[in-house]
């Protein structure tokens, strides 16, 4: 799917709480084109649950200082609300996983 070609790519400065409604929307919603499309996603895996393991993931491999977790957190989300980054904080990565590819 070409996001430019069909209109529907966000400008780089758009709010963050936008364009997490919209994939939020895709990926959880009605039509599940998210879902269907990706192979990779267990069943009940949601738009939050997914960007939630994937920041883990992120802070496990570039094993982040701590002082300067917050900074890291809104470049791999693009997401300034600490709210959300605090709620990602629980999550955690079953030993074992796959963590890069």
């Amino acid at each position: 799917m070409n996001l430019d070609a069909n209109g529907k790519r966000f400008p780089r400065d758009e709010d963050p709480e936008r364009v997490n409604r919209t994939y939020s929307k895709r990926f959880n919603g009605r039509d599940g084109i998210v879902r269907e499309n990706w192979e990779i996603l267990p069943e009940g895996m949601t738009y939050h649950k997914f960007r939630g393991a994937y920041f883990r993931a992120c802070v496990v491999n570039s094993k982040v200082n701590p002082l300067d977790y917050l900074n890291f957190a809104r470049s791999v989300l693009g997401d300034r609300d600490e709210s959300t980054i605090k709620s990602y904080q629980r999550f955690e990565i079953k030993p074992g996983s796959l963590t890069k590819i």
